[in-house]
């Protein structure tokens, strides 16, 4: 595929500065197919940029809501010993999870 080089071309060193903070080692023969492909999505965002929308008032979404949620109303539950019992590690009375956050 052949990528046009139009007056929103990408410069090396625009190149250079997108893979560093994406934090890519590109070689040069995908250097050459990254930008072709970049160059087409600013190609694109340059059409989207023309069209007139004065007037246009904005949407939250293209399409209807369909998927209407149930009343949040509190049920049945299990008693607090049995849960921790079913529980594969407890403190105290509380189920220990696995940490998910690194505290540096």
């Amino acid at each position: 595929m052949t990528h046009p080089v139009s007056e929103s071309s990408l410069s090396t060193e625009q190149l250079e500065h997108l893979a560093r903070l994406a934090r890519l080692e590109l070689k040069p023969d995908e250097e050459v197919a990254i930008r072709g492909e970049l160059n087409e999505l600013l190609d694109y965002f340059q059409q989207l940029q023309a069209v007139e929308t004065e007037g246009v008032e904005p949407m939250q979404r293209p399409l209807p809501l369909s998927d209407h949620l149930r009343p949040d109303v509190a049920g049945s539950t299990l008693p607090q010993a049995e849960v921790v019992a079913l529980a594969p590690a407890h403190v105290g009375g509380l189920v220990r999870l696995p940490r998910t956050l690194d505290s540096d």
